[in-house]
């Protein structure tokens, strides 16, 4: 028999700041985006959002298969 670990994982959160450096983009344009609902789920932290990055790599790969679809 198995048990189910219930311990919370460690999740990575990433900041307006984060995505922005990370996509080489202005935090204005990933705020828009994510306002759009183009760049997952986000919650409102002050002036910016913050991401898990479970999200971003679901909503990545989401992206990816669409992108993959059209090119076929």
């Amino acid at each position: 028999m198995t048990t189910r670990d219930s311990t919370p994982r460690a999740t990575k959160i990433l900041t307006t700041r984060d995505l922005a450096e990370m996509f080489g983009v202005t935090e204005a344009a990933i705020r828009k985006r994510i306002r759009l609902g183009q760049l997952g789920p986000a919650i409102r932290m002050g002036k910016g959002y913050i991401v898990r990055e479970e999200a971003l790599i679901r909503f990545l790969e989401a992206e990816e298969a669409k992108a993959r679809e059209q090119q076929v």
